[in-house]
């Protein structure tokens, strides 16, 4: 019997293509929405597509000096074995599509606007934060123990619960930058509190833990610089486009058996799986699952399932002339909680077309007001004071997968593992992977590993 993969998600989406390369059969069930999932776009009202969120790539600060070219060695349940595996990602991506660079992302705060510190490891901001406030830092910064120093955060032995960011953070940033700064950027960003994070479990967390060293350098020495984060972004067209090239490919390919609907059954015998999609009834020897591990354990039936997904978006998509652009930037990222918007990204800063299309996100416990983007937009000096935007689109995402808090991250993990004991010839990818290991990279590495498997 062939394998079946069950999902649309970018895992899903890189694991039928290493299977297609193999020329290997193998069944698969498209549960609907882009190929790709949350990063291959989304469609919009006017029948646009856009991207979803922050799709800039990143290729300098995430791989390790000591890389492996073997995929089988990685871990996915181990966030931190990503950056071994690293030019495994980048030469999956760069074989496909065409990148070019792009401008720093920026931030806004307090209100100013500079290059960012959160995710580009840019600290110019602080040189422009009061005297009184940088001396502030510098006097909340010392040099922590080696268990909470920034350079040790891929250390902590498997099976040791890591100090949470906001212990990493105070450690190596002081208590300033941490209450001022991360601790807001964390919880509007992952929606829990920084003494809930793990922290070395998310890179939208843990991408500014500078060694205090750095820091204390940045504001004694006017002259000191960092080695600039460098971003990147598909050169002629948006970034979902090329998973859609191949998910058309896989419709086409013979050895892939297509089928279209959502499981809504899943039952395990000793010859292997049966799965029902509407009337069809599809058997296999091996699942793999791409959804979220929840919509896993109630399609086989499970009744007490202990992890929580409910959590969501708001988007709004705004375009102007182009004329009206003060400055071409590629995100702006916005930490301050009393700014109901979390970041606003630039669509088209990659295109020559007389108008410019911009997506803000919005956390879903606030109400999505298009005018604080708009306010936003001007008072960080990026759009014309008082020029309103050509059209205004607004959209909300269902519940979708959130990170557990720290003291559930056993439960979690626990839950996942006995599904995978309970259950042979199961494959979990995506957000059903561990918890921590969902993000773009880390879903490429998980696909390219399950295809390239002989199930």
């Amino acid at each position: 019997m062939k394998p079946l993969v069950i999902g649309n998600s970018l895992a899903a989406i890189v694991a039928l293509e290493e299977f297609k390369n193999k020329n290997q059969k193998v069944s698969w069930v498209d549960t609907g929405g882009p190929a790709g999932g949350i990063f291959g776009g989304m469609k919009w009202q006017d029948e646009t597509i856009t991207d979803v969120g922050m799709n800039l790539l990143e290729f300098t600060q995430l791989r390790s000096p000591n890389t492996h070219s073997d995929v089988f060695l990685y871990q996915p349940d181990n966030r931190v074995d990503l950056p071994r595996f690293f030019p495994i990602v980048q030469k999956w991506i760069e074989a496909r599509v065409e990148v070019q660079q792009v401008d720093t992302p920026l931030q806004y705060w307090r209100g100013i606007t500079t290059l960012d510190l959160l995710i580009a490891n840019e600290p110019e901001c602080l040189h422009l934060l009061p005297h009184m406030i940088q001396q502030e830092i510098l006097a909340s910064l010392s040099i922590p123990e080696d268990d909470l120093h920034a350079r040790n955060k891929f250390n902590t032995p498997e099976g040791i619960i890591p100090p949470t960011y906001a212990q990493m953070g105070e450690a190596n940033h002081g208590s300033w930058l941490q209450k001022n700064l991360m601790d807001s950027w964390v919880e509007k960003n992952i929606r829990i509190s920084s003494n809930e994070l793990p922290g070395r479990y998310h890179r939208v967390a843990w991408a500014p833990l500078f060694y205090p060293e750095t820091l204390i350098a940045f504001l004694t020495d006017k002259s000191f610089r960092l080695s600039p984060t460098l971003f990147a972004y598909p050169t002629l067209e948006r970034f979902g486009a090329w998973m859609d090239k191949l998910y058309y490919q896989f419709i086409q390919t013979p050895t892939i058996q297509y089928f279209q609907g959502l499981p809504l059954q899943l039952n395990k015998n000793a010859q292997g799986w049966e799965v029902h999609i509407g009337k069809e009834v599809i058997s296999t020897s091996h699942i793999i699952w791409t959804g979220s591990l929840h919509s896993f354990a109630s399609a086989v039936g499970e009744k007490e399932i202990p992890v929580f997904e409910q959590t969501g978006w708001h988007w709004i998509k705004l375009t102007w002339n182009r004329k009206h652009l003060i400055k071409n930037f590629s995100v702006l990222n916005i930490p301050e909680k009393e700014i109901p918007v979390t970041r606003i990204t630039h669509l088209s800063h990659t295109q020559s077309s007389e108008e410019i299309t911009l997506f803000a996100e919005i956390p879903y416990q606030d109400t999505p007001d298009p005018q604080r983007v708009i306010e936003t937009l001007w008072k960080s000096g990026l759009i014309e004071s008082g020029i309103q935007p050509l059209t205004i689109l607004q959209q909300s995402s269902g519940p979708r997968f959130v990170l557990p808090y720290l003291s559930q991250i056993e439960t979690w993990n626990h839950f996942r593992q006995t599904l995978l004991d309970k259950y042979s010839g199961l494959t979990l990818m995506g957000s059903a992977a561990p918890y921590n290991a969902s993000s773009f990279n880390d879903q490429i590495l998980q696909g390219i590993k399950a295809g390239q498997s002989s199930l």
